[in-house]
């Protein structure tokens, strides 16, 4: 069976300085996703620019907010035990290094550019864990925030789709029900930090 094959520290390393500037990942995915509304909660990096101490941060599964980098975690939208049942178990080990990283199998994403990830909370991040976006009576799991519901199904959806991961017929179903509640707006583009 595919789960007992599942060892996330070996086959889903995470975080990587993709682009070999000091900063990993995880700190770029906390710059990019920063709010910048607030004097008293501006960014705050270590004295040498490679780690984020602090800032402002919105869960958008629970609409609430973090100022402490120690006290978000990095939830990749389609869980890797998701995606490793949901096909990543046939990439290359290469290639869900990458997927762990940068949320794409493929070199050239950056972390920061892809629907993969968000800051969040660890209460919401846990209730979440691996679970499919499905009712709570099929075992599945949606934001506490129902505002977040389309945007969050349009990301498992993309993040999927780019990577060539399959739907099981619950989640299918769940979804392709659910997407008569959103409207037709793309994601938006997510620049580069």
């Amino acid at each position: 069976m595919v789960a007992d094959e599942y060892n996330r520290n070996q086959q889903y390393p995470t975080w990587d300085d993709t682009d070999s500037d000091c900063i990993s990942n995880r700190h770029e995915v906390l710059i990019a996703q920063h709010i910048n509304d607030d004097e008293q909660n501006s960014l705050i990096l270590r004295g040498d620019g490679c780690a984020v101490l602090s800032g402002k941060w919105l869960d958008p599964y629970d609409d609430e907010y973090y100022f402490s980098a120690s006290e978000v975690q990095i939830d990749h939208v389609v869980a890797l035990y998701e995606s490793h049942l949901s096909g990543s178990v046939n990439f290359t080990s290469s290639e869900q290094r990458l997927y762990a990283n940068t949320g794409d199998k493929l070199e050239g994403t950056l972390p920061e550019t892809s629907h993969q990830f968000l800051v969040v909370g660890a209460r919401s991040n846990q209730e979440k864990g691996s679970k499919d976006p499905k009712s709570e009576t099929n075992n599945g799991w949606m934001p506490n925030n129902d505002d977040y519901h389309c945007t969050y199904l349009k990301k498992w959806v993309q993040v999927k789709y780019l990577n060539g991961l399959y739907f099981d017929r619950e989640e299918y179903e769940f979804i392709k029900d659910y997407e008569s509640n959103c409207s037709d707006d793309p994601l938006p583009d997510l620049p580069e930090n």
